[in-house]
């Protein structure tokens, strides 16, 4: 979505223009979006959109313009946060926010004519009656103005007089009263052989000025009279031979405004500024663009030296000293350093040190060296690690943007296929192809080329073997961007041998990790763990690894590479054997903690290793069934909460399946565990395999002697009774799980297990809900909560606030059961717990709909939840009909009817059905 504010307000999103209706809701858009992303209060909302006028009622007027601006934007973009609201989208999406950031960081005539594109026409106009509206229109205009002469200026410099010769008369007559554009007008004409006309606009400006403002021409005006008189030699063009020495650019550059930007603030405060960043990450091309916009304010040149041809580090300063116009001559016995330094000791240049990872000592040197005794001297340094000297700032940079990299596949795709377009058809493909290869400009530009052969869809599908798809580079291009392997050899080959056996062992995790993970793997591969700090430290350096100070991370690309690596070296099965070690190492140290206090730390600690908590249960389940189901039980209660309960039960069964032989108390707990990931699905012959697992996982802890487990099991076995009743209709069942669970949270008692004897109350709960006995399920809430309090198990204390809830909808108090939701909802948010967040949600809408209207709405329930919400409301009806108020009882029926309906619950709505009828006849 972009919003366009310079001309007639718009909003496009995609190729669709949307309608927004109103002034006030224009007004109210604008205002949002000259300060998008920051709140605008409420109180400066009305007093900007209405002033002293306001309505009978501010608030519900605001409330109305914010509700009618949320249909036609969306609800997640124009957000209530605080005492205000926000417009969440970002900068660039509006226009006259995206002109101000590309003025900011604008170098070059063309940077700065880009910018004044935007414009439509006259910021604002429409709303010129409004104060906030006049003023911002004013600003704007003002900065149009000034980035049309900085555009001129830079023009001037590059010899284009002749044009603006013919354009800077129709500026000056529009703006005649601005000394800078009348001056540029002056030079033009000089310039073009035009001196008399040159001097007649200077006078034509001091009439303008005497006429309108009583003033003389200013110091700037005067002199530049006083020159074109003198025909001074200062205003003929400079001798752009002497500029320096950069290469045109043969494509356009594409994005890093952000990184031209924080280019050009680090040079204002520091002499050397690197640019670091893996191969292919864009740092030459983004160097460059900064060097040529420093041209035109550089008085001695901006030079390139580029250093990846310079194989001996005893050829650097060589190389450097041609580059800057200082190379050898004759017998000259000055060393080449000696000569770069004499060259630049008196000037104000710009040297671009390109590609020095491959000589970094020598680079440094020359770089040091220079600094020293050229005062009035910049370097821009490009290297996949830092030049590592005390005048040195660092520029890291990053991938691209989501966006940037979709523009630049388009482009370069484009340029080789010329009716190649990002529409509905191919943007999700180009989207996932830039993230797969990690925003690197190189990667996405030699997958673009790709496009001339194959669909976007198929070079995706291909990008595992990316190393061979990747390989059609441009022939001008460097050796080492001509494919990606090479791109990433290039880095590899400079590694010492401990860096590089680190960085193949490191590629093993397809996720991010902490420094112990790290010591883990690499350990087993023979290095020091005292070592592996360094190492990890080096790789960082580098631009092979990423950090954001306490977890690291390989992009793809190099993850692969070092994959390839690892497996050439035959240290992939060893290599994927201690990562797996560890992190199921760590899934049994966080058992214990999932039924604790503790849980909550547990469950982020696991989140964070999602991805190689994945690899490594894959590992072990091919490796090791036996121990997988271990793990799996172990972890059962950070799979389920957070919705992994799919992948899980695959593994189980995967497990069970390579491991049929397996008995006794790990077969027991196996069944267990498959029973409760296989519960709860949808399909009829997954439930009826997780049933009959469960009755095979209690017939055999009666013959074990195993307490606990076979309480566990009386305990899962009474969940899947509800849950046969929840699907069937067949209540008959709930005498079984009743007595089962029963046993189950008195054998946890005498045991002295406490989230075990809670987590059986909650099972009882559910039990005496699904048979419709609501007052029993309250006194067990009663008797639950101390012990669910007391382990601080939040799954625990969800369900009963959940029940507890429920009880006061069915007892009519929406409010108290809209406190107790939003309780469960906070404890949901803090357990990560998804459906828990979603059912509370939905739950909080639908009885403040009840509590506005009258009319119940629709809510967001899993089977189990609304098969006993719907037996709770039955047996709420038969109550109140018992005691005689019909419209109660019917009442209570059409709920649980709308409930049923709801899950597709066809046997236990025919019940209620015929109670129905029942009570109506």
């Amino acid at each position: 979505m972009r919003v366009g504010l310079l001309g007639a307000i718009r909003v496009d999103d995609g190729d669709d223009a949307v309608d927004v209706p109103g002034a006030k809701q224009r007004a109210l858009l604008a205002l949002l979006a000259v300060n998008a992303g920051t709140v605008v209060s409420d109180g400066r909302v009305l007093d900007e959109l209405w002033g002293d006028a306001l309505p009978d009622n501010p608030a519900n007027a605001l409330q109305k313009r914010v509700s009618e601006l949320r249909k036609l934007l969306g609800a997640d973009r124009v957000i209530r946060r605080g005492e205000g609201y926000v417009l969440e989208i970002p900068r660039h999406a509006v226009d006259s926010l995206d002109f101000e950031d590309r003025v900011a960081v604008a170098r070059t005539a063309e940077q700065l004519s880009a910018a004044l594109a935007l414009w439509r026409g006259p910021a604002l106009a429409e709303l010129a009656d409004l104060p906030f509206a006049r003023a911002e229109a004013a600003r704007l205009e003002e900065l149009r103005w000034a980035a049309l002469e900085d555009r001129v200026e830079a023009d001037l410099e590059l010899g284009r007089h002749h044009e603006l010769s013919g354009e800077l008369p129709t500026l000056v007559k529009e703006q005649p009263l601005r000394e800078r554009l009348r001056c540029q007008l002056m030079l033009a004409l000089y310039r073009s052989g035009r001196q008399a006309e040159a001097l007649r606009t200077y006078s034509e400006g001091r009439e303008v000025l005497a006429e309108e403002l009583g003033l003389d021409p200013g110091p700037q005006l005067r002199a530049m009279e006083f020159a074109i008189l003198e025909q001074d030699p200062s205003l003929a063009l400079p001798d752009v031979a002497t500029a320096g020495n950069l290469p045109a650019p043969v494509t356009t550059f594409v994005g890093r405004e952000a990184e031209l930007r924080a280019v050009a603030d680090r040079l204002e405060g520091h002499r050397l500024v690197t640019l670091t960043g893996p191969g292919g990450a864009g740092k030459t091309r983004l160097a460059l663009e900064v060097a040529r916009g420093l041209v035109a304010t550089t008085a001695d040149g901006v030079w390139l030296a580029e250093l990846a041809p310079s194989s001996d580090p005893r050829t650097v300063a060589a190389t450097v000293a041609v580059a800057v116009g200082a190379g050898e001559k004759g017998d000259d016995p000055v060393t080449p350093l000696e000569r770069t330094i004499a060259r630049l000791r008196a000037r104000q240049a710009v040297v671009v040190l390109d590609n020095c990872e491959h000589v970094i000592d020598a680079a440094a040197d020359v770089a040091s060296a220079v600094l020293a005794a050229c005062p009035d001297v910049r370097i821009i340094a490009t290297s996949r690690e830092p030049l590592g000297i005390a005048a040195e700032a660092q520029v890291p940079v990053p991938a691209l943007g989501a966006d940037d990299a979709a523009r630049l596949f388009a482009e370069r795709a484009e340029a080789v296929r010329p009716d190649f377009d990002v529409d509905v058809d191919t943007a999700a493909d180009v989207a996932r192809l830039c993230e797969q290869l990690d925003g690197l400009p190189l990667a996405i530009e030699l997958a673009a080329a790709r496009v001339k052969a194959l669909p976007v869809g198929q070079i995706v599908a291909r990008l595992q073997d990316r190393f061979r798809l990747l390989s059609g580079g441009a022939r001008d291009a460097a050796a080492r961007h001509r494919t990606l392997r090479a791109a990433v050899e290039w880095s590899y080959d400079l590694l010492f041998d401990e860096e590089r056996t680190a960085f193949r062992q490191l590629a093993v995790f397809p996720g991010s990790f902490d420094l112990e993970a790290a010591e883990a793997v690499c350990v087993a591969a023979g290095i020091d763990a005292v070592d592996v700090i360094d190492l990890v430290g080096h790789l960082v350096d580098k631009s092979l690894v990423v950090t954001d100070g306490s977890r690291y991370r390989m992009l793809e690309t190099l993850r692969q590479f070092g994959v390839d690596r690892l497996e050439a070296a035959g240290e992939l099965r060893s290599a994927t054997q201690a990562h797996a070690e560890h992190f199921i190492s760590l899934g049994h140290a966080a058992g214990p903690h999932l039924t604790t206090a503790t849980q909550v730390t547990w469950l982020d600690r696991l989140d964070r290793e999602v991805d190689n908590m994945r690899a490594a249960l894959g590992w072990v389940v091919d490796d090791d069934p036996v121990r997988a189901m271990a793990v799996l039980g172990a972890i059962t209660l950070w799979m389920w909460p957070r919705g992994y309960r799919e992948e899980a039960r695959s593994l189980i069964d995967t497990a069970l399946r390579r491991a049929p032989d397996i008995s006794g108390v790990a077969r027991c707990r196996a069944l267990r565990c498959a029973s409760h990931f296989g519960n709860g699905v949808e399909r009829d012959r997954r439930r009826h395999r997780a049933d009959e697992r469960t009755a095979e996982a209690l017939a055999l802890a009666e013959t074990l002697g195993d307490e606990e487990e076979l309480a566990g099991c009386q305990r899962q076995h009474a969940i899947t009774l509800v849950r046969r009743a929840s699907y069937t209709g067949d209540l008959s069942v709930l005498h079984e799980a009743g007595e089962l669970v029963a046993r189950s949270e008195a054998t946890f008692a005498r045991l002295g297990q406490m989230w075990g004897q809670a987590i059986a109350v909650v099972v009882e709960v559910f039990v005496a809900l699904a048979a419709g006995d609501l007052p029993r399920a309250e006194r067990l809430c009663d008797q639950g909560w101390p012990l669910a309090v007391a382990s601080g198990e939040r799954f625990v204390i969800e369900r009963i606030l959940f029940v507890r809830a429920l009880a006061a909808k069915v007892r009519g108090d929406v409010d108290g059961a809209i406190e107790l939701h939003e309780q469960a909802l906070a404890v949901s948010r803090e357990l990560g717990f998804p459906e828990g967040i979603a059912v509370h949600r939905s739950q909080i809408e639908a009885l403040a709909a009840t509590s506005r209207t009258g009319d119940g709405a629709s809510a967001s329930l899993s089977p189990d939840e609304s098969f006993v919400m719907g037996a709770t409301q039955v047996a709420a009806g038969r109550a109140a009909w018992n005691a005689g108020d019909l419209d109660r009882a019917e009442a209570l029926y059409r709920e649980a009817l709308a409930v049923y309906d709801a899950a597709g619950m066809r046997r236990a709505r025919a019940s209620v059905m015929e109670s129905l009828a029942q009570l109506r006849g």
